[in-house]
């Protein structure tokens, strides 16, 4: 396949084939392959034909459970894994036309999970899969605390984001860290949010908050 002749509706299917492994299991009992995901709390079955599945796995830490023809299930059976196909310009063709695919945006996350997010389209990538039901909610915590410290990074060295900050507003507080709630507050005062971030502080206290910030605050 050409990168260039992959359109939305290639974009939708083919990464499920790019990210194909062959799995092998001579366990006669065997009858499916469960793929679970420890980002996510969906999982996925696939038929064994004579010991064999094709299986696409996404993530890095898929999970390979093994079913028989019962529903019983075990993690301690022997197996083969090989990769069908590694394309990876073709994976990141598909996303740049889909980046709605929620497995390829799962890859991509990954990534930025790794080393934070460079700019406001990453952020937007890792808050939009922060709207999928189906995440795990101690990745979702991952995601979240690398959105709240990419804004707060901005307040250092870019002018205000104003959308940013808008994003923030909408988060529960409560169930953010003490050093994620100062980063969320520091970035509230930097974008003039000044009754948001003094109701903050009233709550939560002024820990962590950079003093020019609560200068700011004050100031005004």
């Amino acid at each position: 396949v050409l990168k260039e002749v992959i359109d939305l509706s290639m974009a939708k299917v083919l990464p499920s084939i790019l990210r194909s492994y062959r799995v092998e299991c001579r366990n006669k009992k065997m009858k499916y392959v469960i793929v679970c995901y420890e980002e996510m709390t969906q999982e996925d079955a696939f038929l064994l034909n004579d010991g064999v599945a094709y299986v696409p796995l996404f993530s890095e830490h898929s999970i390979l459970l093994f079913q028989d023809a019962y529903g019983n299930r075990y993690a301690n059976i022997s197996y083969k894994k090989e990769p069908v196909m590694e394309r990876s310009e073709l994976e990141e063709r598909c996303f740049e036309l889909y980046p709605e695919h929620p497995m390829l945006r799962l890859r991509v996350c990954e990534q930025i999970l790794a080393r934070g997010a460079a700019d406001a389209k990453e952020a937007g990538i890792l808050e939009r899969t922060l709207e999928d039901p189906n995440l795990r909610p101690y990745y979702q915590k991952l995601l979240l605390s690398r959105v709240i410290e990419y804004y707060h990074k901005q307040t250092e060295t870019g002018p205000e984001q104003g959308e940013g900050a808008a994003y923030l507003l909408k988060l529960d507080k409560k169930v953010l860290s003490r050093q994620e709630r100062a980063g969320v507050c520091d970035t509230l005062i930097h974008n003039n949010y000044m009754e948001e971030a003094y109701k903050m502080i009233r709550d939560y206290g002024a820990e962590g908050i950079r003093t020019k910030q609560l200068h700011k605050l004050c100031a005004e």
